[in-house]
């Protein structure tokens, strides 16, 4: 299978065009504007994504999304495009059968990159329109999984300053109910061996801690949007005790609770949901299979295995082989496992 390609096409109307200028936003990545053009309440984005050669690693992601944003810091995202190399590509597919295909609406497109490539997507979104979009420019982020051994790497490129201006609207008044967008915010911090506190100069912290504040600052300052949920879990990698690790995961959550509770003082309506994920031997399987561990077959035949205990777990998986894939993974993995994950779900009311 050259390529695999799930696309959503929403069919674009007559508008005004601009003359296409391609941008080689990286090695093997070329983003042309075919045409942006308001149509009643829509504004309706087309860019052409040209992918040539090798554009990721085998055991890597990249994943493109495109978005709007104003000197005010107003966002409007738009549906992600996947690109997975060959090995990545195999757990996209397990993921895919396992949820029922339900995990491919997440995004606009899954390229698997099986060879070289050289392929145009064409794509097509229809976003609502807000007048602050006047002012927006329409930037790209490319953000590279944190698997297979690899640090997370998040760049973001301008594609274009300003829109083209649209032509004018006739004035019509139409009483009409609210439109309510569902929509997300993620957050990924990590930990020192052991600890519990947030520190925003470890790791990719200070970078998640920004995107954050903004978040919260534009929720606050926004009567449009309504924040429904925030889910927030925290994990362990599994050296030491289990039950320990257990209670570390717990206070992990906890603490990103009160840093978000100190973000907006006085908030009480917000419905906070933390748990504890304990030792995350799940994510150990999946970085440990994208990874050129040393021993890393009979390394996943004790992680996938059936040690129900996880201490006795762990034992085992030290003993392998003198410890030397021990101690890799205990050097390339398991930072990345001692983690607290957020997901914020709220909602955008467009009046």
């Amino acid at each position: 299978m050259k390529y695999l390609v799930i696309l959503l096409f929403l069919g674009l109307l007559p508008g005004t065009q601009f003359p296409a200028r391609a941008q080689s936003v990286r090695p093997g990545i070329t983003v042309t504007p075919q045409e942006i053009t308001r149509v009643g309440d829509s504004l309706l984005v087309d860019l052409n994504v040209y992918f040539k050669g090798n554009v990721v690693e085998s055991n890597r992601s990249l994943s493109l999304t495109f978005y709007m944003e104003d000197a005010d810091r107003h966002l409007a995202a738009m549906p992600e495009v996947l690109v997975n190399g060959k090995q990545r590509q195999r757990y996209y597919e397990r993921q895919f059968n396992m949820s029922g295909g339900a995990i491919a609406e997440e995004y606009y497109a899954v390229i698997a990159q099986e060879g070289p490539l050289d392929f145009t997507l064409d794509y097509r979104v229809a976003l609502p329109y807000r007048a602050w979009m006047e002012d927006a420019t329409l930037n790209m982020q490319q953000d590279f999984c944190n698997c297979g051994g690899h640090k997370r790497q998040v760049y973001v490129e301008r594609l274009l300053d300003k829109l083209p201006a649209p032509a004018p609207a006739p004035v019509v008044v139409v009483e009409k109910e609210p439109v309510i967008h569902q929509t997300k915010c993620d957050v990924f911090l990590q930990f020192h061996v052991g600890k519990a506190d947030i520190r925003s100069d470890f790791r990719n912290n200070r970078a998640e801690l920004s995107r954050l504040q903004s978040f919260v600052r534009n929720a606050r300052n926004d009567s449009n949007i309504e924040i429904q949920a925030v889910v927030i879990t925290g994990y362990a990698s599994p050296e030491g005790n289990a039950f320990l690790n257990e209670d570390l995961s717990n206070r992990r959550a906890e603490a990103l609770k009160q840093y978000m509770e100190g973000l907006s003082p006085g908030s009480s309506s917000v419905n906070y949901q933390t748990g504890a994920g304990g030792e995350d031997w799940a994510g150990l399987a999946e970085r440990l299979e994208m990874s050129s561990i040393y021993e890393k077959d009979a390394a996943l035949e004790v992680v996938c295995g059936d040690i129900e205990d996880f201490d006795r777990r762990e034992d085992a998986l030290r003993a392998l082989d003198g410890g030397r894939p021990y101690r890799e993974i205990f050097r390339e993995i398991y930072p990345d496992l001692r983690r607290v994950e957020c997901r914020i779900d709220y909602t955008i009311i467009e009046k």
